[in-house]
């Protein structure tokens, strides 16, 4: 998963999303590999929990001034 949302708009999509079809737990796969050098297996829940903080830091810091 190496897509990062940059606007807030795009993470409420993804988000209503994944609550729209995920309606059974069984909408994507229970199991991920993240892909990179930290070498993890999640759920994707946890893989999207993680983009999303992340963007949102991003944004933060945009926001602040701090970029």
């Amino acid at each position: 998963m190496n897509t990062t949302p940059t606007i807030l708009s795009g993470m409420r999509a993804v988000l209503q999303y994944a609550i729209d079809y995920n309606t059974d737990g069984a909408g994507w796969p229970s199991i991920l590999e993240s892909g990179d050098e930290r070498d993890i297996s999640r759920s994707w829940q946890f893989f999207l929990i993680e983009k999303i903080e992340a963007a949102l830091s991003i944004l933060q810091c945009v926001g602040d001034g701090n970029v």
